[in-house]
């Protein structure tokens, strides 16, 4: 954005209390002379852009100068902390941290974290390796208390070390030993493959001629269909997927779990971006829904919820060993299921 400087724009000066401190004592004094404080701002603002170059930031210094025009104390003294901030953010300091990546230049300082976004493929590819230096443990902590586990379920994921059973990953925290769960359940062999072959079978039911109904269909015409593609592209892929991996069992318990899946899915980013409640209900009570579908669903006795995929069974199973209650097994359970 760029801010242009307009000739002779001036802003009334009012004679009511100007005041100014000197030598520690408050007084009443008589107004300062505009031109005086102008000529003093001009004079701040002009020396730092000349130093930097910036053809915008002149224009924007001379548009500051204008407005202090005629004005003292607080205006002059928080123009010339933002020209500083600016400078020192945007200017001195890249310079002197040439090899730290480069900050895009923003206009309103604001809290929060910096985001950095890698487009290269051999920096991201470095990135993924790098698991001495790099880490993403805060950010998977973080989501597993705002898919609703508790502080005290999150300790244990990340504390309690594997001691049981034959599937690998002895020495890891089950958070990790998680990760490699999954990445033997789809690692190719055997459990892939009858993961995959339930998948196609239950996507080749969904595309029936009989079973093409509900929302899936928009008229019917003899023998012809009319179908919305989004809808039966979601229901065929997502109804395949979830009771793949989990057993028939969730899809009855929650008949309408895939709608709150799609809701939270389009939202999902306000609950990354961390936004208030009132600024995400629908985020929020699609959440809600998924949560209390796995709640019921890990409730129930396993002989009462057969089929669910060798990594679920596992995982769960260590999950029990460690003691996590349900609330909990269902609310991290929420992460891979939205994965």
């Amino acid at each position: 954005m760029r801010v242009h400087a307009r000739s002779g724009l001036s802003v009334p000066y009012t004679k009511s209390s100007a005041h100014e401190v000197e030598r520690g004592c408050l007084a009443e004094t008589d107004p300062p002379d505009p031109a005086r404080i102008n000529t003093l701002s001009f004079g701040l603002f002009g020396a730092a852009t000349k130093l930097s170059g910036d053809e915008t930031l002149q224009e924007t210094a001379s548009f500051i100068d204008g407005l202090l025009s005629g004005y003292s104390g607080l205006p002059v003294v928080l123009g010339v902390a933002w020209l500083s901030w600016y400078m020192w953010r945007f200017k001195i300091r890249p310079a002197l941290q040439p090899t730290h990546p480069q900050e895009m230049p923003y206009w309103i300082p604001v809290m929060g974290q910096k985001l950095y976004i890698v487009t290269s493929p051999q920096d991201v590819s470095a990135i993924y390796k790098n698991t001495t230096t790099l880490t993403f443990d805060e950010f998977v902590r973080d989501m597993m208390l705002s898919f609703g586990a508790s502080e005290e379920g999150v300790r244990k994921m990340w504390e309690s070390s594997r001691t049981g059973g034959n599937v690998g990953s002895l020495h890891k925290v089950l958070a990790h030993a998680g990760e490699d769960y999954y990445r033997q359940q789809f690692h190719p062999g055997d459990r892939l493959n009858d993961l995959w072959t339930n998948i196609q079978d239950r996507m080749s039911l969904c595309l029936q001629w009989c079973t093409i109904t509900g929302e899936n269909e928009l008229s019917t015409q003899h023998d012809v269909k009319s179908v919305s593609l989004m809808n039966l592209c979601q229901n065929a892929l997502l109804s395949s997927a979830t009771s793949a991996v989990f057993g028939d069992r969730l899809l009855e318990l929650a008949p309408n779990l895939l709608k709150a899946f799609i809701v939270f899915d389009d939202e999902s980013w306000k609950l990354i971006y961390k936004l208030p409640p009132f600024l995400a209900k629908d985020m929020h009570k699609a959440r809600q829904q998924i949560f209390t579908a796995l709640q019921s669903y890990f409730a129930l006795p396993r002989r009462e919820r057969a089929g669910a995929t060798w990594a679920v069974d596992v995982l769960e199973t260590e999950m029990r060993r460690i003691q996590i209650e349900d609330h909990d097994i269902a609310a991290l359970f929420g992460m891979p299921f939205w994965v």
